[in-house]
């Protein structure tokens, strides 16, 4: 327990043990504990202890001091140097069980000293698994178990687990991670916020891998006390960076609140090679907010969750992430209103107003507009929660929203008015502009154009554009600026986004070069200028598919995999080389949500009093996955569906529920509050959508087909590669010698296509 620190005064002399007469016994004490702690006196009972050296802390335990406890603490004390908090990180790694478990095995430690050790790990790793509060380990029945088991057990005290065990078991995975990391290069660095129920903020930070798409909880920066400023959390993401190095990052993302954009902003300016992705999934959730705040269908809304929260019998669950839970649970209503209309509803009762046929089919309409409207885009979130979704997935998924929705307005079966429309598309415009063109630029865009299968895409060209395959072979190998000429103007004209995506991947070059950055795809050229020139060659190669960009082979599942294969090509390398960087990015914030999602079951109702330090140290023993995600049908099973329950007849719709009320109702109001409901919005209207203002052709069928629950013909006519195969030649290989150091010098804001 923590003393008022007004009433400890310190020692300037240590307090000397007794000698003790033959072998010393107990641990050896840590050297690094006089360098954390200092030895004080409480001056109402004079009795020894010991407070954090830190200048500004006010931790202090009593002596003797246990080095789990102080270890614990120096790791992330924000008034101790990075030095010391490193130090305190490793010692207390070394007393982790896990590395206990991993000595013992390899010494000759005694059989029942290691099976305790063992035995301590593995209910070390049952309590952060399955999030069970660590006192367990105290209940009397859990003791009759384990001892019917096994008497000489060895099992520690739930003190002992939260205070050492847990603590240190986090720092062993964190120094464990932070190893792999080093290893890897175009990483992915995402954080969010959260609360506990003390009211205690936590800043969770992850770092994802490129190739597996493995993301790794490495911080949790307990900001309680602290000014949540984009100043701070910079310091917080550098601290963490820093660690594995900053060249070895790709991108930074997150959610776009004030101070999480203010931050990544700032981190950005420090280190400008980093690309900013905002999480889609969090973007998609404003858009259905954004129409659900409506003026038109705020009536609707209120009055949907009006019959939520009083028939839940048969509502489906809500999935596992908040976004979209307005449209879930609305639709959830949508299925039920049939035989909701058919109860027998008392007068008095807060439904009655079902009993109105014009009342009820008003509603009725109203409801299933809002749901048609809103589910493309609770499809697309759901569809880009995955680890293995791309940014060229994020481009792709925007433009099936409004596919979709031009389709819906279209034949507009559903009698939506015309003004409503105009607002909605004026919505979805203002929200595809901020996600897809948004501070990283075409970056989505150049995602969707560098996967091999898209390349050749109708999606990518104008009506009237004429076939590729007219057009002269591009020149291969490092060029002088002298010796360039215009050998892609057929490109130019007919492909509207070749020119925008290729000035992008030649500003992401040349912020690289300007960096200092080397790489082995660079040694065959001499400047800077001439790798430029050499991305402006390949990309016009890639983009008419000659070789080696036409080589195909099935282990190359994904475009990431495809790219790190043109890496080893001299004909492709430099454009490998931006390529790769962009589909190693992770660009959605699921680690973060996922990992608050375990805080919540940690932190449960009767756990309330827990620190979050202690949350943070059990998450860290799990790492929660989900399946790629490629359409809509490939993922909806993946949270099926309940059957619907029909009520019964005879209901009084206003008695209490013996059952707690349902998910969707509990979710559906939590996301009404979210919204402003006595001032509903009336934006201004627009008649198209932005993505049919870029020239993509809204009718083809591949973008209805990503959000379809059935397949839509003619959808895999998109211009596939597969058949391209044959085509491929053999190609130099690249240079052994060493890459020599470029710097780019000039502006990237002048460098020209």
């Amino acid at each position: 327990m923590n003393w008022d620190f007004a009433d400890l005064t310190d020692e300037e002399v240590e307090i000397v043990s007794a000698p003790t007469v033959g072998r010393a016994r107990g641990k050896p004490k840590l050297a690094i504990l006089d360098q954390l702690t200092i030895l004080c006196r409480t001056k109402s009972t004079g009795k020894a202890r010991f407070r954090c050296s830190g200048d500004g802390c006010q931790t202090s335990w009593a002596a003797p001091r246990q080095s789990g406890r102080v270890l614990s603490h120096a790791v992330d004390c924000r008034f101790l140097s990075a030095e010391l908090k490193e130090e305190a990180l490793e010692n207390n790694s070394d007393n982790s069980l896990g590395a206990k478990v991993a000595k013992a095995a390899a010494s000759s430690a005694k059989a029942r000293d290691e099976r305790h050790i063992k035995t301590n790990h593995l209910v070390l790793e049952l309590l952060c698994d399955a999030s069970i509060a660590p006192k367990v380990v105290d209940n009397k029945r859990f003791r009759n178990l384990v001892n019917h088991l096994e008497g000489d057990n060895g099992i520690h005290v739930s003190t002992t687990f939260s205070a050492n065990h847990i603590p240190a078991e986090a720092a062993r995975v964190t120094i464990a991670s932070y190893a792999l990391l080093r290893t890897c290069h175009n990483l992915t660095i995402g954080f969010d916020g959260g609360t506990i129920r003390k009211g205690q903020s936590i800043y969770t930070v992850h770092i994802t891998t490129p190739d597996d798409r493995e993301p790794y909880f490495v911080k949790g920066d307990v900001a309680s006390g602290v000014s949540h400023t984009g100043e701070h959390i910079r310091d917080v993401l550098l601290s963490v960076i820093d660690k594995v190095g900053r060249d070895r990052f790709a991108a930074i993302g997150s959610d776009s609140t004030g101070n999480t954009k203010l931050g990544r902003e700032l981190v950005v300016d420090i280190i400008p090679t980093m690309l900013i992705t905002p999480d889609p999934c969090h973007h998609g959730h404003l858009v259905i907010k954004d129409i659900s705040a409506l003026e038109y269908f705020s009536t609707t809304h209120l009055a949907s969750l009006r019959v939520s929260m009083h028939i839940n019998k048969g509502l489906e669950k809500i999935g596992q992430t908040r976004f979209g839970t307005i449209y879930w649970a609305g639709y959830a209503l949508f299925r039920l209103l049939p035989p909701i209309h058919e109860l027998n509803l008392q007068d008095g009762s807060k439904l009655a107003w079902m009993k109105n046929l014009r009342e009820y089919s008003d509603f009725q309409i109203q409801l299933q507009q809002l749901c048609c409207v809103l589910e493309p885009i609770a499809r697309a979130i759901k569809c880009l929660e995955g680890l293995q979704v791309t940014v060229g997935d994020v481009w792709k998924f925007n433009v099936a929203i409004t596919a979709v929705l031009h389709d819906l307005f279209e034949g507009n079966s559903l009698g939506i008015p015309e003004e409503v429309q105009d607002q909605i598309r004026f919505i979805v415009n203002k929200r595809y502009k901020q996600m897809i063109e948004g501070p990283s630029g075409p970056l989505y865009l150049s995602g969707f154009y560098l996967d091999p299968e898209h390349v050749r895409s109708p999606i990518l060209f104008k009506a009237s554009a004429n076939q590729l395959d007219n057009a002269a072979p591009a020149t291969f190998g490092p060029i002088a600026p002298s010796q360039a000429k215009v050998t892609d103007q057929d490109l130019r004209d007919s492909m509207p986004t070749y020119t925008k995506v290729g000035a992008f991947l030649l500003r992401v070059l040349a912020i690289e070069l300007k960096a200092g950055r080397t790489a082995p795809q660079f040694e065959s050229y001499k400047t800077a200028d001439d790798v430029l020139d050499a991305l402006r060659t390949q990309f016009e190669a890639y983009t008419r598919q000659h070789p080696p960009f036409s080589a195909r082979q099935k282990s190359w599942t994904k475009p990431y995999l495809y790219w790190t294969a043109m890496l080893a090509h001299v004909d492709s390398g430099v454009l490998a080389f931006v390529a790769v960087k962009i589909f190693a990015i992770l660009p959605n914030s699921m680690p973060e949500e996922r990992t608050v999602s375990r805080f919540t079951g940690y932190n449960s109702a009767d756990r309330g009093s827990q620190e979050a330090s202690s949350v943070v140290a059990m998450t860290k023993g799990e790492t929660t996955t989900k399946p790629p995600s490629m359409n809509w049908r490939s993922i909806k099973t993946v949270f099926g569906r309940e059957p619907v329950t029909t009520p019964t007849s005879d209901v009084d719709s206003d008695a209490p529920l013996n059952a707690e009320v349902s998910d969707a109702a509990v979710e559906g109001l939590a996301a009404v509050n979210e919204l402003d409901t006595e001032g509903a919005s009336s934006p201004p209207g627009e008649t198209h959508f932005e993505t049919a203002k870029d020239g993509v052709d809204l009718t083809i069928p591949f973008f209805r087909d990503l959000l379809s629950d059935e397949p839509v013909v003619g959808a895999d006519k998109i211009g596939s590669l597969s058949d391209w195969a044959a085509r491929s030649k053999k190609t130099r290989g690249t240079a052994s010698r060493a890459a020599p150091t470029m710097t780019f010098d000039g502006e990237v804001e002048e460098l020209v296509f």
